[in-house]
């Protein structure tokens, strides 16, 4: 079984307009791990975002787009100025 998202949405048609790819919609899944998480004392959302890039890209549920969307809820922003790969690269330039 897979999503398919609708092209017509409010969601597709951002993504569009950002250029970014989609696979299936908003990542639910990121949003409840992310729920979960915060039980957690040293709950670091940019770290638990990048470990759901990995899982749900790396098995082609979601794109990275669509991962930082589910975390949008949470507190994760998604800047303007740049598309979700870099959004990743500059989490990962923070963990050094």
């Amino acid at each position: 079984m897979t999503w398919e998202m609708h092209n017509g949405s409010a969601f597709a048609q951002e993504a569009r307009k950002r250029q970014e790819s989609t696979l299936a919609g908003p990542s639910g899944h990121t949003y409840r791990l992310l729920n979960a998480m915060k039980i957690l004392n040293n709950f670091d959302l940019e770290k638990w975002i990048l470990l759901c890039v990995v899982w749900l890209v790396g098995s082609d549920h979601h794109s990275i787009y669509e991962v930082i969307a589910g975390a949008n809820f949470h507190g994760m922003q998604v800047y303007a100025n740049m598309n979700s790969i870099q959004i990743v690269e500059h989490m990962l330039w923070k963990l050094r």
